[in-house]
């Protein structure tokens, strides 16, 4: 009997690692985690320039985000320069109007100036326009009329 016990007992020794290494080769093999697509279209950056005659031209950029609060909501910041290629001193307090349409209706419309006077030949940012917040997420603007009211001395 004892003899009978000894000779199972290695048995199982010898089994033991046998058994674990076919458990491992029929496992399924784990899959790495796939990149997760962003839940709103639209998010993201867009770069645009406008010519508003006269050698000034402005530059800008539409970035989206989504709100971290709620992962649906989204606004936008918009920030570029504007460009003064005219023989004109352009006064920092001209104004830079932005009208943004989605689906043929004006979303928002806001007003800006340039950080500092903007002699000729040169480019000065202005100061950051944003969104109100999309609830629904990040909307395309179909349309975004800018103009200029612009303030000049020689």
């Amino acid at each position: 009997m004892q003899r009978l016990l000894s000779i199972w007992r290695k048995a199982w020794v010898c089994l033991i690692p046998l058994i674990m290494m076919i458990g491992a080769c029929t496992t399924q093999p784990v899959e790495a985690p796939r990149p997760v697509p962003s839940p709103l279209p639209g998010a993201g950056l867009e770069k645009h320039r406008v010519a508003l005659g006269a050698g000034v031209s402005v530059d800008y950029q539409i970035e989206r985000k989504i709100s971290s609060i709620n992962a649906t909501s989204c606004y936008a910041f918009v920030s570029g320069t504007l460009n003064n290629d005219s023989n004109q001193t352009l006064s920092r307090r001209t104004v830079i109007d932005f009208n943004f349409f989605s689906g043929g209706k004006q979303v928002f419309r806001d007003l800006t100036s340039p950080v500092s006077d903007v002699p000729p030949g040169l480019r000065v940012m202005f100061e950051m326009v944003v969104s109100p917040v999309h609830r629904d997420g990040c909307i395309n603007y179909d349309r975004v009329d800018v103009l200029l009211r612009k303030v000049a001395f020689n």
